[in-house]
């Protein structure tokens, strides 16, 4: 890890174009591809999670897809190591390492000096919170309210894995995980990092949202999920939580027909959009660039163009 070594992130909401700009600027400057999204790692869920198709993969190449089966456990510390290993391995054929994705935390896990629970995955710990989240989806966030309020008004109910990261830290280190986040509130990097966001007009982000939504319909998700929820899909504490997937397996225990799943999706995802741009928006490194009616050319093009602005390359 050195202030030596490069790093392009590109990061902004689901749905606004990052990925395909990505690749397109990849290919100017022998670029190689991070992904930054906490559900591409998981092996066989592809429709969902949007993943690059084979193609563009054997075009540029990408790190940290297909890299975990779904059934297994993982976290932001596993990630975080990984992340790195991959700067460096990039690095060293005197590639541009571009972390590309939307997970604000995998983001900064990655570039940031911010420590984790050192916790195993499989420790009594976690699988206690885990068995407590099967049993009452509220419970985490309840617990956690009643420890530290604070903490718990910033992690939404659902977010199941925030909410055992959070009890973990406070289990782990006998501190509150609001405090332990007083840390978090400074923004370096271990690299030279250039951070570039890309934003939309919020209602073209929706739209584009809810067409991708549908195209993931016809494309086959539902039949995806179905073969997942076979494999075991619905077991899995972290990815059944994925977008998409855990509405359509809602659709398959008959707790919403299909169209209230459809819609579910297309409103959490809206959502979603949502808190990222809130999380991206606190962070003043990020350089922005306003992409409404731009190719995913034109978008490389304007990423170009920024990174010779600030003489990073």
């Amino acid at each position: 890890m050195s202030k030596d070594l490069k790093v392009i992130a590109i990061m902004g909401p689901t749905g606004v174009g990052k990925s395909a700009a990505a690749f397109a600027y990849a290919q100017e400057i022998r670029g190689e591809i991070i992904s930054a999204d906490s559900m591409q790692v998981y092996q066989s869920m592809n429709i969902g999670t949007d993943k690059p198709p084979a193609h563009i993969l054997t075009i540029v190449p990408h790190h940290l897809i297909d890299i975990v089966n779904f059934k297994e456990k993982f976290s932001v510390a596993i990630y975080q190591r990984l992340a790195r290993a991959a700067i460096d391995a990039i690095t060293s054929k005197d590639h541009m390492p571009i972390l590309v994705g939307g997970s604000g935390l995998y983001l900064r896990a990655a570039l940031d000096p911010l420590d984790f629970p050192t916790g195993k995955l499989l420790s009594p710990e976690r699988r206690r919170l885990e068995e407590i989240a099967k049993k009452d989806s509220g419970a985490l966030w309840r617990r956690l309210n009643k420890i530290d309020p604070e903490a718990a008004a910033k992690i939404p109910s659902e977010n199941t894995r925030r909410l055992i990261r959070a009890l973990e830290i406070i289990k782990e280190t006998g501190e509150l995980y609001s405090q332990k986040n007083q840390a978090w509130r400074e923004r370096r990097s271990i690299y030279n990092t250039l951070f570039i966001g890309l934003s939309m007009e919020r209602a073209r982000l929706y739209e584009k949202i809810e067409e991708r939504v549908d195209k993931m319909m016809r494309c086959g998700l539902l039949e995806e999920v179905r073969n997942l929820s076979k494999q075991g899909l619905a077991r899995s504490i972290t990815a059944r939580q994925a977008l998409g997937y855990k509405e359509l397996l809602d659709y398959l225990d008959n707790k919403l027909t299909l169209d209230q799943a459809i819609a579910l999706i297309k409103q959490r995802s809206r959502q979603y959009a949502k808190r990222q741009m809130t999380w991206f928006r606190a962070d003043p490194r990020i350089h922005w660039l306003s992409v409404d009616n731009l190719t995913s050319n034109q978008t490389a093009e304007a990423i170009k163009s920024l990174v010779t602005k600030e003489k990073f390359m």
